[in-house]
């Protein structure tokens, strides 16, 4: 599936677009454990955006499709261990929503980093990241990733210790994920 995409690529001249279909594949080799090729082809969609000829109507479009590849690097780094990389790739995705003000990537980006740091034991900079993601969530009204969000918090409190604090973060993510029948978030 993947050589017939590149293929059609070859022919479609429309470079966000098929730099957004790279990532796509990428996530897809990831869920099914192809690891290396996951990685190859987000780095193709970085490597087509780099040199995409685009309209200045299109660069939102690009630094979207940009930040989304860095942070699934990154996802994917942290998941082989390399914390290290991960984290460059998560600090560049978050870099680049900053300054240009581009809010959706950001919860996924600073949940996805603050789980680097709770597994590195750095958990003040984690709950940091976490609490920022879920103020970021419930702002969008994106009550999934906000669950999501106090969920972490509540994983690094327990972490520190503090299962009072981690227990009340807990509850907090139930409760939202009860209320948007999320069983997958209420069953964690």
């Amino acid at each position: 599936v993947s050589i017939e995409a590149e293929q059609i690529f070859a022919e479609y001249k429309k470079p966000l677009d098929n730099a957004n279909a790279l990532n796509r594949i990428g996530k897809t080799n990831l869920e099914i454990g192809n690891v290396a090729e996951s990685i190859q082809y987000f780095q193709k969609a970085l490597n087509l955006i780099e040199n995409a000829k685009i309209e200045p109507e299109d660069l939102p479009t690009l630094l979207q499709i940009q930040t989304v590849a860095l942070n699934n690097l990154g996802h994917t780094y942290n998941l082989l261990g390399d914390k290290k990389t991960s984290f460059e790739y998560f600090q560049k995705s978050l870099k680049i929503c900053e300054e240009n003000k581009i809010e959706e990537p950001k919860p996924y980006i600073l949940n996805n980093l603050g789980v680097n740091l709770l597994e590195q034991g750095d958990y003040a900079e984690a709950i940091e990241n976490f609490t920022k993601a879920a103020e970021l969530s419930r702002k969008a009204k994106d009550e999934r990733t906000e669950s999501l969000s106090l969920n972490n918090i509540g994983a690094a409190f327990f972490e520190l210790g503090n299962y009072e604090k981690a227990t009340e973060f807990w509850e907090q993510a139930a409760q939202i994920s009860v209320k948007i029948n999320d069983a997958e978030m209420s069953a964690n």
